[in-house]
């Protein structure tokens, strides 16, 4: 999902003499002096609100600044001296700045190419695919036009009216087996899901081609659930409401695998279906049911949450409704106080009642963690233990133990994976 701007410390020109010149920085770092040159990618500056969303839609790091730093970065993009840039700097903010000040940050942002000539910039990411590339912004708006966004509302639409009319095509846990032998459900379901899941990305990743800026999907985690997750973050070059599309986006193909699920079962219900297809379909249906509902969490980095806060012109909500609830339970230390200080008073405000959303789904996941998780895994791992030690090996019995135990497995061991893998990059400041 997508990856909010940050708001560095001291994300615009400070008041100061154009002289001072921020702390030694450590040896592996340039010195900034008032006399360097800088060199700034091709940036995109997007108005939001009182301030602009500045950034590099290549590497997909972005800040947030003020006006009188989008004038900072016109003039760094002159081809002078930092000093130089200052004057028409100071003359704009009627006093003094601290322009090295800002081109440190800047640079510690990721948003500095060069420095006196030197490369100095955060590696150029990972090219696409040869078969990704060829994907055409224009082929993919085909998928997300005003008919596709119609049909994408109407599956969801007709969705709900069916559950409504005819309680039989309402989902229920029992319809994940739907063949007698739970190894060929489980052999069947497995490749079929996650199938599904890497469309729902690929259909994120489709709809931010379609508006030209690029994607990447990657795995991550949820609270203790595994995923794959798009990185967005190219969107913040564009202005509020074109990002909406994309962040959609997977919901929208998750509705339509569902409306048209549905839609074969209740033809079939009339014209005649196999039995095995339409409870094959209704493992489908409770799969997707599932998944749409995962993502109106809002307790979480879902899209359901990203289009809220998105719409709401948030950039870091999640965590400033964490700050706001723990001010009110607790004493926040002095960083954090200092972080929600510097939160723009709008995004207060929305946390202040987005608070109790955040409370209330962070509960109902700890519900489902203690009275279905835990539980399935337990009665899971009972059953296949004694599978295991029971049956021949190399029989049909044992790899009907194995195989589920190999699903656990990776359940168990994905999550901590990716969660020990995150540590890592954030220590070596990797994205």
């Amino acid at each position: 999902m997508t990856r909010p701007p940050t708001s560095p410390p001291a994300s615009a020109p400070a008041e100061a003499s154009t002289q001072a010149q921020v702390p030694a920085p450590p040896p592996d770092r340039p010195v900034v002096r008032a006399d360097s040159r800088v060199g700034l990618p091709e940036l995109s500056i997007v108005p939001d609100g009182d301030e602009y969303v500045v950034g590099d839609p290549a590497t997909g790091q972005f800040v947030s600044l003020p006006e009188i730093g989008v004038v900072a970065i016109r003039a760094l993009s002159a081809d002078v001296t930092i000093a130089q840039a200052a004057v028409p700097v100071s003359a704009a903010a009627g006093e003094d700045v601290n322009l090295v000040e800002f081109v440190a940050t800047l640079l510690e942002c990721g948003l500095v190419r060069s420095l006196d000539g030197v490369l100095v910039g955060p590696a150029a990411p990972a090219r696409e695919s040869r078969w990704l590339a060829r994907i055409r912004p224009e082929h993919a708006r085909i998928l997300f036009g005003p008919v596709a966004w119609t049909l994408y509302a109407a599956a969801l639409c007709w969705s709900a009216g069916v559950w409504l009319v005819d309680g039989q095509y309402r989902p229920a846990l029992e319809d994940v087996l739907f063949y007698p032998d739970p190894l060929v459900c489980m052999a069947v379901l497995f490749p079929v899901t996650t199938g599904l899941a890497m469309a729902h990305e690929v259909w994120h990743w489709l709809a931010a081609r379609a508006l030209g800026v690029g994607a990447r999907i990657s795995t991550g985690r949820r609270a203790f659930f595994f995923v794959l997750q798009t990185d967005l973050a190219a969107l913040w070059s564009l202005p509020r409401r074109r990002r909406l599309g994309p962040l959609a986006a997977g919901v929208a193909f998750d509705a339509l695998v569902l409306g048209v699920a549905l839609a074969v079962r209740v033809a079939g219900a009339r014209w005649g279906i196999a039995p095995l297809l339409d409870r094959f379909l209704a493992a489908i249906v409770l799969r997707q049911t599932i998944v749409i509902g995962w993502q109106l969490l809002v307790c979480v980095r879902t899209d359901g949450y990203l289009l809220i806060s998105t719409a709401l012109g948030c950039r870091n909500l999640l965590d400033t409704a964490k700050l706001h609830v723990r001010s009110r339970l607790y004493r926040l230390t002095p960083a954090q106080a200092a972080t929600l200080a510097g939160t723009p008073p709008h995004e207060r405000r929305v946390a202040a009642w987005y608070g109790p959303l955040l409370v209330a789904g962070v509960a109902f996941l700890a519900l489902l963690f203690v009275n279905y998780w835990v539980p399935a895994m337990a009665i899971s791992g009972a059953w296949i233990g004694w599978g295991i030690a029971g049956a021949p090996w190399g029989s049909r019995a044992f790899a009907e133990a194995a195989v589920p135990a190999l699903v656990m497995l990776v359940q168990f061991l994905a999550p901590a994976a990716v969660a020990v893998r995150d540590r890592r990059r954030a220590r070596r400041g990797v994205r």
